[in-house]
């Protein structure tokens, strides 16, 4: 049995012609267009053709995430590869069992190179539609990021709520993970008039601040754990935090997150200020959806981890 991944555009190559399944039936005995070219190996040293796909082979999806392409999540799922025939210019193979991320992610997730996989470096410089061959050393890499970003959604949603959350970050990954970023590098920026979310989370929190429990209300102010878009959905008090200014600021800056498992404080190792290292580890009660937090808190281990692989280098 080989492994590959197939990176294709999922409204054109996808069964149906869709490329964001809510299930894996949606997929499931469908067919997925790849070129007949054969499939290609890369490794450092460049690309060369590999063996064709045969059934009974492991298949990865990874579906075009821009608009204009398809529209897709990146890496959805995982299956075997079926029956085969030709279709004009292309192999149409049939999918079976298929497995569904818990969580699918792109290149807008993994940011910009080198994500630690060689063959995922080649695919983002080359964007192409086509089937790459996985070799056991390379998946062993591959199946390291997959583990990393591939998070699941909690298996137990406590309420009909928690759903809607998990269902907002699949149909919005992109949008959001690209606002998170442009929230840290610009924490400074004028912040808008929020007045309704802001009282619904003076009520919530009883007007103290979640983290210090201050409660100068000229001092507090509205924090969204997923940024703010113009949807209401977006304004609820379980994406919100009553957070003291200084730490609504260091909050958007991904100086501290909430780790969801723990509801533990967890502060950038870059923040010294003993006031703020006293609050690290600290366990708080909130009221945040467990899906916004969990997006939240796994940019700010990156950003993180990004700043400390920067240091060690510079």
């Amino acid at each position: 049995m080989n492994r590959f991944l197939f990176k294709v555009n999922g409204k054109r190559d996808c069964p149906e012609g869709i490329c964001r399944p809510k299930f894996a039936s949606e997929w499931e005995g469908g067919e997925v267009l790849i070129p007949t070219a054969v499939p290609i190996y890369v490794t450092k040293n460049g690309k060369q053709s590999s063996d064709a796909v045969h059934d009974g082979d492991e298949l990865w999806i990874w579906t075009h995430e821009y608009k204009k392409s398809g529209h897709g999540w990146g890496l959805t799922s995982k299956a075997r590869a079926g029956q085969q025939r030709e279709h004009g210019k292309f192999h149409a193979i049939t999918l079976e069992h298929v497995e569904l991320l818990p969580h699918p992610f792109g290149f807008n997730y993994l940011g910009n190179k080198p994500t630690g996989s060689w063959l995922l470096d080649y695919v983002y410089d080359h964007r192409e539609h086509r089937a790459y061959l996985l070799d056991d050393t390379e998946y062993s890499d591959f199946k390291q990021i997959v583990d990393q970003y591939g998070f699941p959604v909690p298996d137990k949603l406590g309420n009909s709520d928690e759903t809607v959350w998990g269902r907002e970050i699949q149909e919005n990954n992109s949008e959001i993970l690209k606002a998170l970023t442009e929230r840290r590098l610009n924490w400074q920026k004028a912040r808008p008039a929020q007045a309704q979310f802001r009282s619904s989370l003076l009520e919530e929190y009883n007007g103290r601040c979640v983290l210090t429990g201050c409660s100068v209300l000229e001092a507090l102010e509205a924090a969204h754990v997923l940024p703010h878009n113009g949807d209401p959905l977006r304004d609820r008090v379980d994406n919100g935090l009553l957070l003291r200014r200084d730490l609504h600021s260091m909050f958007d800056a991904m100086l501290w997150s909430i780790d969801p498992d723990t509801r533990k404080v967890c502060f950038s190792g870059s923040v010294k200020d003993k006031p703020y290292v006293r609050l690290n580890e600290s366990k708080i009660d909130h009221k945040v959806a467990p899906e916004p937090l969990r997006v939240h808190f796994i940019e700010f281990q990156k950003a993180n981890s990004d700043a400390s692989s920067t240091a060690h280098h510079s």
